[in-house]
């Protein structure tokens, strides 16, 4: 595929997925706003009927209390003596206006209702368990004909017992303001009998199946969940309940809401339990909101969105055909001069008719080529002459130390012999060995120098490396009787290698090691293999060890710590086995030893 192709699919893909994601993104933000007004939209409406519901359960605490604080003692009276129970009551309740006001005795029997005379004589146990229970709050209950109401029942006790309660409240339906908090309808359920708080042109009666199957799904799910929280079911009931439903967009849980066909249109529904006690749901506030301007709102933006898209796309495409066209040539260019440069051809110019950012691009590359050219040229004859110095330097010092002994002993050969000494002959063959063993040293040292500078490349055949350990151990002379060596030789695979040169190595790493342990030790020669695809030798001796500066140059040449030495044995070790292929690690430890690891490829 062409430059210039490529660009193009790179601009029109780009395009494409970023203004995929903005308009997934917007759609999701934009419901996702819409819902979160429906449901601040519920949250508002429970909050004020809380407040109601606070309201009126204080208003009815504030009078009963003030009842049986004023009337207190007359009650009392009343309920032990028997008499005129009813006339003191009614005297009493004249001036409240509660809807229920009713005097229970100990065992809860009503003795005197306010308003409700049919409920004289009945047993409410239920009052007369709150009333024992003595607590403080209004509670919210269910009466006959299926009427909620908000009640507060205060106790009369007598000598630490319970004598007589007084039970005070109000009817929901009649005391719930006219709220809208954003919804179209507010429906009412009592038990199994609908209501209309808010809204008009609706006929309740076909709505009342529906209703009473989303109280009681939601019931049942409440309940499920052990919670006291509204709960909408997982899945919505059947008949004009959609099973389409949203969830509210928060990092905790959140009830779902289900959605309701009311007419020929779709609302949204938020259910609001009236619960009293923790468990007992009497009924609900059942609030619908209409989804019809809010989805022509939705709809409306994601066209917009969806045709700036497709105008964006179908530029992005265009653009990027007449730039690729315009970018690709020098482009080109620039990449054939690149990779003649990188094939080491610092010599060639890149030509370009490129104008801009390209243009000066290909200046700089042409430039920085010529400047790596000087460059090389500069860094090679300093290396030159940097090696040539250390060259010098390391074999001036090597020569310098055979010389003085060499110097001495003629000078001494000239004054015995011109003094004609009688033990001339001593002396001449003193001296004359002394001249002969520094001969012999100089020579070795040059082989050395020799050696390392024309060391050839590995004469490489298939050879067992524990072979070559073992010859080389036969053949070293060196061994002092304090040291110990041990071979480890595991069974390894065949590599391809140079054995001389393998067996110098490994020799001028046992030299090392064993100078290294002057007072006696262990050297622990081993082998072993975990891939198969590479061999591992470990030299480890119990010497002196190395700080990490001389770890840190071990294997440079003519770096020595010995009085003795030219620094290149080493050296000449990490050359034969880099030319080997394979690698070279030293672990050191000062007063404690150190160990070279050697990883050789396999045949």
């Amino acid at each position: 595929m062409k430059l210039r192709t490529r660009i193009v699919l790179v601009y029109g893909t780009i395009f494409l997925f970023l203004m995929g994601s903005v308009v997934l993104a917007a759609s999701f933000l934009i419901r996702d706003s819409f819902e979160r007004v429906h449901y601040q939209d519920v949250d508002k409406l429970r909050n004020i009927i809380n407040n109601d519901y606070k309201l009126l359960g204080d208003r009815a605490s504030d009078e009963v209390t003030k009842i049986v604080k004023s009337n207190g003692a007359e009650i009392i009276h009343a309920i032990t003596t028997g008499e005129n129970v009813r006339d003191i009551w009614r005297q009493i309740s004249s001036g409240t206006n509660m809807d229920i006001l009713e005097l229970g005795n100990a065992d809860g029997t009503i003795v005197a209702s306010a308003y409700d005379p049919a409920r004289f004589g009945i047993t409410d146990k239920e009052a007369m368990r709150i009333a024992q229970s003595r607590t403080k709050e209004p509670s919210l209950r269910m009466r006959s004909g299926n009427r909620l109401t908000i009640e507060y029942i205060c106790p009369i006790p007598a000598k630490g017992e319970l004598l007589a309660f007084v039970t005070g409240g109000y009817y929901l339906k009649e005391q719930l303001k006219p709220i809208g908090a954003g919804a179209e309808y507010i429906f009412l359920l009592q038990g199994n009998s609908p209501s209309v708080i808010y809204g008009s042109n609706v006929s309740i009666d076909d709505l009342k199946d529906d209703l009473i199957k989303l109280v009681q799904h939601n019931e049942k799910s409440s309940k499920n969940t052990s919670k006291t929280t509204s709960k909408v079911p997982a899945k919505a009931p059947v008949s004009k309940i959609s099973s389409k439903q949203k969830k509210q967009p928060s990092d905790e849980e959140k009830p779902e809401m289900p959605r309701l066909v009311i007419g020929k249109k779709e609302y949204t529904v938020g259910i609001i339990p009236l619960v009293s006690g923790k468990t007992n749901q009497l009924g609900a506030i059942i609030a619908a909101f209409s989804d019809e301007p809010s989805n022509r709102i939705q709809m409306a933006l994601i066209r917009s969105l969806i045709g700036v898209a497709i105008a964006g796309i179908f530029s992005a495409y265009v653009a990027g055909y007449f730039i690729s066209k315009s970018v690709t040539k020098p482009i080109q260019d620039l990449v054939d001069g690149v990779g003649i440069i990188a094939n080491g051809n610092l010599d060639h110019k890149i030509e370009t008719n490129a104008q801009g950012e390209v243009k000066f691009l290909v200046d700089s590359i042409n430039n920085m080529t010529v400047s790596l050219k000087e460059n090389r040229e500069r860094a090679i004859s300093a290396e030159r002459i940097a090696a040539w110095q250390d060259v010098a330097r390391t074999v001036a010092h090597e020569i310098k130390n055979p010389l003085w002994p060499i110097q001495s002993s003629i000078r001494s050969l000239k004054k015995a012999y011109q003094s004609d000494k009688e033990n001339f002959d001593e002396i001449f063959e003193e001296c004359t060995e002394i001249i002969i063993e520094e001969v012999e040293s100089l020579r070795k040292i040059v082989d050395e120098f020799s050696q390392f500078a024309r060391m050839p490349k590995p004469n490489l055949s298939e050879c067992n490396i524990n072979d070559v350990i073992n010859d080389t151990l036969k053949l070293w002379t060196g061994r002092p009787d304090n040291v110990e060596i041990i071979a480890n030789l595991t069974k390894i695979p065949t590599i391809l290698g140079d054995k001389e040169q393998l067996s110098r190595a490994f020799i001028n790493i046992i030299t090392n090691a064993v100078q290294a342990m002057p007072n006696g030790g262990k050297l622990t020669i081993s082998t072993f293999s975990n891939d198969q695809k590479s061999v591992c030798i470990t030299f480890t001796d119990t010497g002196i060890g190395m700080t990490q500066e001389i770890k840190e140059k071990i294997f440079q040449p003519y770096f020595t710590t010995k009085a003795t030495g030219t620094g290149l044995g080493m050296a000449i070790v990490h050359r034969i086995i880099t030319d080997h292929k394979g690698t070279i690690e030293v672990e050191s430890e000062v007063n404690v030893g150190t160990k070279f690891i050697i990883t050789l490829p396999t045949a």
